[in-house]
C-alpha cells in the first residue's frame, strides 16, 4: 500500500488544517497539493517503554479538496466543499480519516478578504476564521493570508499518564491552529502550527521517529483553481 492510500487510511495529521482558498470564485473549486507534516514541541518514542525523543520530519503525502462556490452582490463569497482527508479516531486514538465536509463565508473587496469557516467530520468539527490582503491586482501578484482555526471532538477522552516521560499520552481533547498562506496564481505555499490543548497526541503508525507529540507544524504547496482576475 503506497504512502498516499497510508494517509487516507490512518494519518495522525495528514490533514491541512485549511483546505481551501480564502477568497471564492464563482464555480467549481479544486486544490491538489503535497503536504509535509513535522511533529514537535515534546515528543515521545514508545518502543519497549516510552520515552522523550526529537522531533523529526515525515515524508510527503498528497491531500486535495473539491468545491462549489457563489459570489453574492460582489461581495459576499459562499463556498462548500469536501477534503480527503478529514480528522477522525482510530485504534484509540486521534486521526486523521476523510473525508470531511466545509463550508465558508467571506466579506471580499478588491484589495483583500476576510471570512469564517467550519468543517465536521466523523468524530468533530473545526471552526475558524481568516483574512487575506491583496495589494496588488496582477493575478500573479502574490496574497497573503493568515488563519486561526479549532478542532473540537463531539466526545472528550482522557489520556494516560506516562511514568517513563511524566507525560500525558493520547486522550482526545481540542485542538487549535493558526498558520499563513500565500497564494500566486494558480499556485499556493501553507504553513500551519496545530497545538493540543491536553496531552500529547499519537501519530500513524508508520511515521520514523516520535509516537507521540504536543505540536505538529504542516507545510503544503500546490495548485489551486483560485486565480483571481
Amino acid at each position: 500500500m503506497g504512502l498516499g492510500a497510508l494517509c487516507l487510511l490512518a494519518v495522525g495529521a495528514c490533514a491541512p488544517t485549511l483546505a481551501h482558498p480564502m477568497r471564492v470564485k464563482p464555480g467549481v473549486m479544486l486544490e491538489v497539493a503535497t503536504l509535509i507534516h513535522a511533529p514537535a514541541g515534546r515528543t515521545v518514542d514508545c518502543n519497549f517503554e516510552c520515552v522523550r525523543s526529537r522531533p523529526s520530519a515525515n515524508p510527503p503525502v498528497p491531500y486535495g479538496s473539491i468545491g462549489w462556490g457563489a459570489v453574492v452582490d460582489d461581495h459576499v463569497g459562499l463556498l462548500v466543499g469536501l477534503t480527503m482527508p478529514g480528522r477522525s479516531e482510530l485504534e484509540g486514538a486521534a486521526f486523521d480519516l476523510g473525508p470531511r465536509v466545509f463550508g465558508v463565508v467571506t466579506y471580499q473587496e478588491p484589495w483583500g478578504s476576510i471570512g469564517l469557516e467550519a468543517d465536521v467530520g466523523i468524530f468533530g468539527a473545526a471552526p475558524g476564521v481568516f483574512a487575506e490582503a491583496r495589494p496588488w491586482r496582477d493575478p500573479w501578484a502574490p496574497r497573503l493570508g493568515v488563519f486561526h482555526r479549532w478542532w473540537i471532538p463531539y466526545v472528550f477522552r482522557e489520556p494516560r499518564y506516562s511514568e517513563t516521560t511524566g507525560l500525558q499520552l493520547g486522550g482526545l481533547y481540542p485542538a487549535w491552529d493558526f498558520g499563513a498562506r500565500v497564494t500566486a496564481g494558480f499556485l499556493f505555499v501553507q504553513w500551519s502550527l496545530t497545538v493540543e490543548t491536553r496531552g500529547l497526541r499519537q501519530q500513524p503508525i508508520f511515521v520514523e521517529g516520535a509516537d507521540y507529540s504536543d505540536q505538529r507544524h504542516i507545510v503544503s504547496f500546490g495548485v489551486t483553481t483560485d486565480v483571481q482576475p
